[in-house]
């Protein structure tokens, strides 16, 4: 009887066992699908971060991206824009040149360089891209730092902008603006705090 009582524990306790062992590998089986699913993401973040596809992409297709933007800059005005990586801190630095100067850092160049730099920039990435893009192309409050000497490189912009997308809307408080758009729609406010809404031609 003690013996049978003992092989009785014994068998008590296996399938106790049986049941840890199989509770276990499926525990197992979880934590390696949840290893696979982190060393996934791992690679995406890799892939996706700043020494990623998308550093490869541009460092590999900057001469094209600085012959469409100067493309665009030699129409419009005196100066180019060129990007170049930085291999040693792995950067990327914007430099703008007048002919055959030396170059300087686009962030030390005006208020109107930069915002002509920016939209060239701009517009010359969406040209270059396979992506789909939108029809129109959206400058708000670029104007403010504009003197008259810029004004005629900014009309030449917009004569290529106009080239190149369907719609064009500028949002300005600059008076000067309204010489160089073909519509006009004017928000105002009346006396009540109420908008008031004027399109005009």
């Amino acid at each position: 009887k003690s013996w049978e009582s003992q092989l009785q524990e014994l068998h008590s306790a296996m399938g106790a066992r049986k049941s840890d062992m199989e509770r276990i590998k499926k525990q197992m089986d979880v934590m390696k699908d949840v290893k696979d699913t982190c060393s996934a993401f791992e690679h995406f973040l890799d892939a996706m971060g700043k020494d990623g596809i998308a550093l490869q992409v541009l460092t590999q297709k900057l001469p094209l991206i600085n012959e469409e933007i100067n493309k665009i800059l030699s129409s419009a005005c005196e100066f180019g824009v060129y990007i170049e990586y930085e291999p040693e801190d792995q950067s990327i630095r914007l430099y703008i040149q007048y002919g055959q100067y030396k170059s300087r850092l686009l962030e030390l160049g005006s208020g109107a360089e930069k915002f002509i730099a920016s939209v060239a920039i701009r517009s010359a990435l969406l040209s270059i891209s396979n992506l789909p893009r939108s029809n129109m192309f959206i400058i708000d409050e670029g104007f403010g730092k504009l003197d008259p000497q810029n004004l005629e490189a900014i009309q030449r912009i917009f004569d290529y902008l106009k080239s190149v997308f369907d719609h064009v809307i500028v949002i300005s408080h600059t008076d000067l603006m309204k010489d160089m758009v073909d519509n006009i729609i004017d928000i105002t406010s009346d006396d009540e705090g109420y908008a008031h809404v004027e399109i005009g031609g």
